[in-house]
């Protein structure tokens, strides 16, 4: 799959669309996306519709924000496929409390580590390693 994402001011027009479809058969991918934090022209919106484009525009992302409450969460397949999944799974994060202050645990990433530190740092330097969420494949 090739993807183009896109942050902008004003609405993606046909030109992204084009590009996308220039990448699949370039990299001769089977499928393309553009994810946007703003919308389409109706022309883009029909055009990657007929070409199967897949689209994730500011009120698709909007709407998965809101589903997770906050929630780490692995994204694959359609976007309303995937906003029902989250509403059936149970969190992946949970808000974690510093056991030294009750400070909410705030994830940070540096280089190729993840670690909870304290919200209440300076005043306190609790910090706790980053446990990965088990997955099994068959």
């Amino acid at each position: 799959m090739v993807a183009q994402a896109k942050r902008r001011d004003q609405p993606i027009g046909t030109t992204t669309v084009q590009l996308v479809m220039d990448a699949i058969r370039h990299y001769n991918a089977q499928k393309g996306m553009i994810i946007t934090n703003s919308t389409l022209t109706e022309n883009a919106y029909e055009f990657a519709k007929s070409n199967g484009i897949k689209l994730w525009d500011r009120d698709t992302l909007i709407e998965l924000m809101r589903k997770s409450k906050g929630r780490e969460v692995a994204v694959t397949g359609d976007p309303k496929d995937v906003i029902d999944r989250m509403l059936e799974q149970t969190p992946v994060t949970v808000m974690e409390v510093c056991p030294n202050c009750g400070g909410e645990l705030i994830l940070r990433e540096r280089r190729r580590a993840k670690y909870w530190v304290c919200s209440n740092f300076p005043k306190c330097w609790y910090t706790k390693s980053y446990e990965f969420p088990v997955s099994h494949t068959n």
